[in-house]
């Protein structure tokens, strides 16, 4: 959660584009400290991403080509 807090931008806003799951990671965050539950857990027991062809949460490594890369310092 510090990196998130933290992060500074790579280039000034709008003028380049990075994927990033900073979004992801704190929205994982927030499951977790609400439903009190590792986000793996809730993902798993409440399957939040059901009926979504190409969305996972930790997927096997077979599958890791499929993942967007994010870049950190």
């Amino acid at each position: 959660m510090d990196y998130i807090v933290f992060a500074k931008p790579i280039a000034p806003v709008g003028t380049q584009f990075h994927y990033s799951n900073l979004g992801f990671l704190l929205l994982s965050q927030i499951v977790a400290n609400i439903s009190r539950k590792s986000f793996d857990k809730y993902f798993e027991q409440n399957r939040i991403f059901a009926g979504f062809k190409n969305t996972n949460f930790n997927p096997p490594q077979s599958e890791w080509y499929k993942i967007a890369p994010t870049e950190y310092d």
